[in-house]
């Protein structure tokens, strides 16, 4: 997975220091990063130590794979895969399931890692206001 990410990361450098979306900037300056949580895969059955749990109103257990998402956006429509963080159960001694806001810290520290110098507008839903 990391060889992946990596080619995605050199991808949207390739396109910024060709200027490609220079245009898409806000106020001439910042690349706008989106960034969202999404269920990948559910199932009925707990299949892998990682798995999140949810237990639905009518008592049925739930266990999924969601992922938190960074695109780079532009406002005609676009949308360049940025970064991926899985959300999933690491430790498994934990009381408390991984979740969207511990998945969005780890996010943003290796966003900022990797693009040390980009400069960006963050546009998040209502994690941002926690």
């Amino acid at each position: 997975m990391e060889q992946v990410q990596e080619l995605i990361c050199r991808s949207v450098e390739q396109l910024i220091r060709h200027k490609v979306l220079y245009s898409y900037r806000l106020l001439g300056v910042y690349y706008l990063v989106v960034v969202d949580g999404t269920g990948v895969v559910t199932f009925r059955e707990q299949h892998c130590a990682h798995c999140l749990k949810k237990v639905m109103g009518n008592g049925e257990t739930r266990y999924y794979h969601p992922v938190l998402e960074a695109k780079l956006v532009s406002r005609n429509g676009f949308a360049f895969s940025l970064m991926t963080e899985f959300i999933e159960n690491q430790d498994l001694s934990a009381d408390k399931q991984d979740c969207e806001l511990k998945g969005f810290y780890r996010l943003a520290a290796w966003i900022k890692r990797r693009f040390p110098r980009l400069p960006i507008c963050l546009l998040v839903d209502g994690l941002g206001s926690t």
